[in-house]
């Protein structure tokens, strides 16, 4: 299995990276869609980045919203709003990279999405 440079692929990676960041039905239209076919190390970087942002931030939001049951507080609430916000403030900055061709991790979890997914 081998990767494809981006720039040969025909733009397919470009167009896996940005869907890889348009929600988890999104991702899973990237990966099945175009990145099962032709593997490109822009696409395969972009999928692990963004499949590791959507688990990190559902986990979050999971444990924030047993929380919010459990206590009723309002300020979690809020909290949750402001996780939101991050989330698409990190998918914006991951479609720039996608868009631009570069392999950059994202803020904060980006380092630690490097490591994980191999296969992708």
């Amino acid at each position: 299995m081998e990767l494809n440079n981006p720039t040969t692929a025909g733009g397919e990676g470009k167009i896996v990276a940005i869907l890889s960041y348009l929600t988890f039905i999104g991702w899973l239209i990237g990966y099945f869609g175009f990145h099962q076919g032709r593997r490109t190390s822009l696409g395969s970087y972009h999928l692990r980045q963004g499949l590791y942002m959507f688990i990190v931030f559902l986990l979050i939001y999971i444990v924030l919203r047993i929380l919010l049951v459990l206590t009723g507080a309002l300020f979690i609430a809020y909290i949750m709003n402001i996780a939101n916000i991050v989330y698409f403030i990190l998918a914006i900055v991951g479609i720039i990279n996608a868009l631009n061709g570069v392999e950059r991790p994202l803020p904060f979890i980006g380092k630690k999405a490097e490591t994980y997914f191999p296969t992708l």
